[in-house]
């Protein structure tokens, strides 16, 4: 149970780290989310 835990805690760091340490242009961001089926649910 608590190695379950710790493994989820560390996807979501990798995650994150991607996320830090990618930074896409603001039009990027805005093409990609208007092309995404989720982006309405998300947003």
């Amino acid at each position: 149970m608590l190695s379950r835990t710790r493994e989820a805690k560390s996807r979501h760091r990798k995650a994150d780290n991607v996320r830090h340490y990618f930074h896409p242009s603001a039009e990027a961001i805005a093409e990609v989310a208007s092309l995404s089926p989720l982006a309405a649910v998300a947003g």
